[in-house]
């Protein structure tokens, strides 16, 4: 008969009623979910892979909740069932919690479903708490968050919420701190945890600060555990051994690597005595003392345990443990130890230069070391911040002096057209003054004709009575409509400047060029019709003009000028011909309505401040005949939220996306070879990037004041990094490379705390 398995651990159902129950976990299943997984499962895999899958699972969820688990066996369990079920979901959360990539295991919690998972996440929070680590932080909170909102368990949620909280503030504590300086490192046996549970709370009190392992480092919850086991004892100023049958047994890890490597420690200090270490001075080594629980004679490890504890007092409760403690700590100097300034490394042979870095700075404590770090941190953080200020009123500055000479312009083109519009007025004046003159004499002249002419002899009766011939009176003189030539000084096919006032403007037909400032702060202007006839568009051609709502640009033009649209904010859209291979400077500078712009292919650069300031954009497709993004090329584009980069960009030069605090993500490509300073220097919104293996230069602030950024890969190719290149709140800097021995030539010294190298 086949069984019905719980999806969680494996183990057969049992039916009990009109529901099915697991033995292993608990779960309770509805019947007809229980056959629905069933089913399913029947579907997808025959007995013999359904049989192996439900082995996999109990001997995962077995080791799952071991106090002291196997990361390694868990992640082979794992990976065991992922070769059958692909899609499995606890499996691909056990494979993921268990490695090295914290950013996968981030992307996987954020995507979980809490609804349909409900039945693992209260299995998955209490793994990841156990300890907490710095990089799931957030996302263990947001998990726990979403939890609450979908409302599973409020009192399972109440309780995990007070633990995420507890174990926060231990992070910030530095509990899981191995560099942390503690008084003392407890060893002991597994076996006699409860005793040392005490004797660390009796330590305590007494303001003694305990390094105890399984609380604050975990075997099997990180990375590493016997390298950070080791570091954490080098940061401890006295061994404390609880001596007993359990620990002296064959197998205690304390025998096995904990005394072994303070010994190590010790003799490098004074290698002379490496054959005798019992009669090495006390000077040489680290204070100890040895807590006795009970007697015990004959085991294995007692000379070992003798060897290393020779001259040491034994103590026999935790308050004469205490009193002892005190004691030695009072009297014991602390390890002449230095620590380099650039790289950090300890130095205790005070040799003159460092061995890691070649530094030849070095600092008594590593307290010392960390404040001259961050104060060198701070030192180019404000002198970032005091070039991107001069930065800022410079083009401050630039703007203010800028529009202070549009304004002089402005004023001066009202004042001439003023002047025009009186000479005009006069002309026309004098003209129609002239005309009444010539109508009035005209009318006497006619008038004086009948008086000349001889009066009739007497008594004659004329046979009929002359009319006086009428006055010549001409047509009145319209005033002559205006041809649109005159809106325009054309010459040599070159428009100069246009003369009209505004509204709807078609070029004629004639004009070739459409010359600089041509169109310069005609703000009633709202659309230009520009015939095929025009090849080029000069620098300055429309700028200012804040009415220009849309422009149709012909296949002819093969150039757009510098600043030739800056300052149109009016503009929504303009499409840009395949005929264009340049655009100039500052082309569309400060469009801030311009909200999408199809680059053409013919196009090979985007020049300096092209696009800067055009708040509105959204929607940017550059071509893949572009090899270079100029300076400040799409700076302070606050609107932009997304953009993939070509293959055929070869360079990302200064500030090209200084402030473009919407900017999410960003894709570059294996063709950029540098990415210059201030490049993405306070894009508030990115979260992650990837640095290709083709780029070799980041430079200074390339990805500063970044405040949301949690993560970036530096590949191996990048040999040189700028001053304060990143410089974010979480930012994690992942290195693709080992740690050398010499800190690399031309890389950011801020970087140190920063830096995860590969292992």
């Amino acid at each position: 008969m086949q069984h019905i398995r719980c999806e969680r651990c494996g183990a057969a159902l049992i039916q009990g009623g009109g529901i099915y129950v697991c033995p292993g976990c608990g779960a309770k299943y509805a019947a007809e979910n229980a056959c629905r997984v069933a089913d399913e499962m029947a579907r997808l895999l025959d007995e013999q892979k359904q049989e192996r899958v439900a082995n996999l699972r109990q001997q995962l969820w077995v080791e799952f909740n071991e106090e002291f688990y196997d990361r390694a066996e868990i992640s082979r369990l794992a990976k065991g069932i992922l070769n059958i079920l692909p899609d499995d979901f606890f499996a691909q959360f056990c494979d993921l919690a268990t490695g090295k990539d914290m950013h996968r295991l981030n992307a996987f919690l954020y995507a979980a479903d809490v609804r349909a998972q409900s039945m693992y996440i209260w299995d998955m929070l209490p793994f990841l708490l156990r300890p907490l680590r710095e990089e799931t932080l957030t996302a263990v909170n947001d998990l726990l968050s979403r939890a609450r909102e979908a409302e599973l368990d409020r009192e399972r949620f109440n309780k995990y919420n007070e633990r995420l909280a507890a174990e926060a503030q231990k992070l910030d504590a530095g509990v899981y701190d191995v560099t942390l300086p503690r008084d003392v490192f407890l060893a002991y046996s597994s076996a006699d945890m409860a005793t040392v549970g005490e004797l660390a709370e009796a330590l305590e009190a007494q303001k003694i600060s305990c390094f105890v392992a399984v609380r604050n480092l975990q075997h099997g919850a990180i990375q590493n555990y016997e390298e950070q086991l080791h570091r954490a004892m080098d940061h401890c100023r006295t061994v404390v051994f609880v001596s007993s049958k359990n620990s002296r047994s064959r197998t205690c890890d304390v025998l096995k690597r904990e005394l072994p490597y303070l010994q190590e420690r010790d003799l490098l200090a004074a290698p002379q005595y490496r054959g005798n270490y019992a009669k090495m001075p006390a000077e040489y080594k680290k204070p100890r003392l040895e807590y006795l629980l009970e007697e015990h004679t004959g085991t294995a490890a007692d000379a070992v345990v003798e060897e290393f504890f020779a001259g040491c007092e034994y103590c026999y409760d935790a308050k004469t443990a205490a009193q002892r403690i005190l004691k030695m700590l009072s009297q014991s100097r602390a390890p002449a130890v230095k620590y380099c300034l650039s790289c950090g490394a300890e130095n205790p042979k005070k040799t003159k230069f460092c061995m890691e870095c070649g530094g030849h700075e070095f600092a008594d404590t590593y307290e010392e070391y960390e404040q001259a770090q961050r104060a060198k941190a701070e030192a180019a953080a404000r002198e970032a911040e005091a070039v991107r200020r001069a930065e800022e009123e410079k083009k401050r500055a630039e703007t203010e002096r800028r529009r202070a000479e549009e304004e002089k312009q402005r004023i001066a083109a009202e004042k001439k057209r003023a002047e025009e519009e009186k000479k005009k007025a006069e002309e026309e004046a004098a003209a129609l003054r002239a005309e009444l003159e010539r109508l009035k004499k005209a009318e006497q002249e006619a008038a004086a004709k009948p008086a000349e002419q001889p009066a009739p002899a007497p008594n004659a009766t004329p046979a009929s009575k002359p009319k006086p011939a009428p006055a010549e009176t001409p047509a009145p003189k319209s005033a002559p409509e205006a041809s649109p030539l005159s809106d325009f000084e054309i010459k040599d096919g070159v428009l100069i400047k246009y003369k009209g006032k505004g509204g709807e403007v078609v070029i004629p037909n004639s004009v070739k060029s459409i010359g600089d400032n041509a169109f310069e702060n005609c703000r009633d202007l709202t659309s230009i019709a520009i015939p095929n006839s025009v090849k080029s568009i000069g620098w300055g051609a429309f700028y200012d003009c804040t009415r220009l709502t849309s422009i149709t640009i012909p296949n002819s033009v093969t150039s757009i000028g510098n600043s030739a649209f800056c300052g149109c904010t009016g503009l929504t859209s303009i499409t840009i011909p395949n005929s264009v291979t340049s655009i100039g400077c500052r082309a569309f500078e400060a469009c801030s309505r311009l909200t999408s712009i199809t680059i053409p292919n013919s196009v090979t650069k985007i020049e300096n401040s092209v696009f800067d300031g055009c708040t509105g954009l959204t929607s940017i497709t550059i071509p893949n005949s572009v090899v270079s993004i100029g300076e400040w090329a799409f700076a302070n584009c606050t609107g932009l939220t997304s953009i993939t980069i070509p293959n055929s960009v070869t360079s990302i030069e200064n500030s090209a996306f200084l402030g473009c605090s919407g900017l999410t993500s960003i894709t570059i490509p294996n063709s950029v070879t540098s990415i210059k300073g201030n490049a993405f220097a306070s894009c508030l919104g990115l979260i992650s990037i990837t640095i290709p293996n083709s780029v070799t230069v980041i430079g200074s602030g390339a990805f500063w004041n970044c405040k949301d950024l949690t993560s970036i890969i530096i590949p191996d190719s990048v040999k040189k990094i700028g001053e304060s290149a990143i410089v974010g709140i979480y930012t994690k800097v992942y290195c693709r490379r080992k740690k050398p021995l010499i800190w690399p030539k031309g890389w950011d010294k801020s970087l140190k705390g920063k830096i995860i190298w590969d292992k």
